[in-house]
């Protein structure tokens, strides 16, 4: 009976330790995608950042030449 008893904990005990293993498995598969998943999407604002930035300082450079041609018109 004792001997029955001591199988269940170790069975136990190692079901435990498998479904920990399995939880902190999927945990750090989980967190990598997350991390690359973060790394794809800054990329990609970085990207869209840079883009719009340039359009606006190229707008910005544009409205200045046509302000200053319009006050040579007097306007």
């Amino acid at each position: 009976m004792m001997d029955r008893g001591n199988d269940n904990i170790k069975s136990l005990k190692t079901s435990y330790e498998q479904i920990l293993e399995e939880i902190l498995d999927a945990r750090r598969q989980i967190n990598e995608n997350l991390d690359r998943l973060q790394q794809t999407t800054i990329r990609e604002l970085e990207l869209i950042h840079a883009s719009l930035y340039n359009s606006i300082e190229d707008d910005t450079k544009r409205c200045s030449k046509f302000i200053a041609k319009l006050k040579t018109y007097g306007a």
